[in-house]
Formats: C-alpha cells, structure tokens, sequence
C-alpha cells in the first residue's frame, strides 16, 4: 500500500510538470490566435478602406460626368458650335486627366496597403502553423520522457 501511495504520487509530480507544459502551450495557441484575429480585423479595415475610397472616386466620376453633360447641353444652343465643342473637349481631357492624377496616389496607398496585409497575413500564418508542428512534436518528447522520469524515479525510490 505504501508503494502504491509513493508510486501514485511520483506519478502526480510528473503529470503535474507535464501538464505546466500544456499549459503553457494552451496560452501560446490562445496568444496565436488572437494574433490571426487582429490580422483579420486589419484586413477587414483595409478592405473597406479601399471599398469606400473606390465609392467615393466613383461618385467624383458621376458627379463629373452630369457636370459635362449639363455644361454640353446648356450650349447646345450656341451659335459657335464647332469652337463650343473644341472648347469643350479640351476641357473634359483636361478634367479626366487631373481625375485621373488626383486618384491615382490614393489607388497606389491601398494597393500597397493591401498588398502588404496580405503578405503580412500569409507569412504570420506560416509561421504560426509551423510554430503549433515544433510545439506538437516538442510536446510528444516531453510526453515520454516524463513517462520515462516517472519509471526512473520510481526505481530510484525501489518501486517495480
């Protein structure tokens, strides 16, 4: 009975020091994921980021379009057609062409923006994933060599 005590309590210990292990790598998995979660906000922020941004250049473009036909229709009556028209087509080239300038560093921002998030995500996650397999096989050794310090300590203590 003695022996059965000594022998369920080395046991114990040794479970007790594994388990600190688990425990640990629990609270790693917990701080990996929480990582992936932030990683997904972000995404998220700059994916709408670049919907709202593309939203807006859309409606600059309606709204520029109206300007030109309301503009092309009020001279449509124009005695000077021909010179309105000319006038008129150097002024659209002119209008699209600062349009096009005047968005073109935002279009560059959020292709860098979303260029980078994916290439942070993707190599996060990498590293992750091989993290969790070097934890998994970590564990296994300290799984039997535990089982191998129980069967150690108890024939140090003469048990078996």
């Amino acid at each position: 009975m003695a022996n059965e005590f000594v022998s369920k309590s080395i046991d114990v210990l040794w479970d007790g020091w594994l388990n600190s292990f688990k425990t640990i790598q629990k609270v790693q998995e917990e701080v990996e994921k929480k990582t992936v979660e932030a990683l997904d906000a972000q995404q998220q922020l700059v994916d709408r980021t670049v919907s709202a941004l593309q939203s807006i250049e859309e409606q600059s473009k309606k709204v520029s379009a109206e300007w030109q036909e309301n503009v092309k229709k009020s001279a449509a009556q124009s005695p000077n057609q021909a010179q309105f028209d000319k006038w008129f087509d150097s002024i659209k080239q002119i209008a699209d062409q600062t349009q096009e300038l005047a968005w073109k560093p935002n279009h560059i921002l959020l292709d860098l923006a979303a260029n980078s998030q994916t290439q942070i995500h993707s190599t996060i996650t990498s590293a992750l994933e091989q993290q969790q397999q070097k934890r998994d096989e970590a564990i296994s050794k300290i799984e039997e060599l535990t089982q191998q310090l129980k069967e150690s300590h108890k024939q140090l203590v003469g048990i078996k």
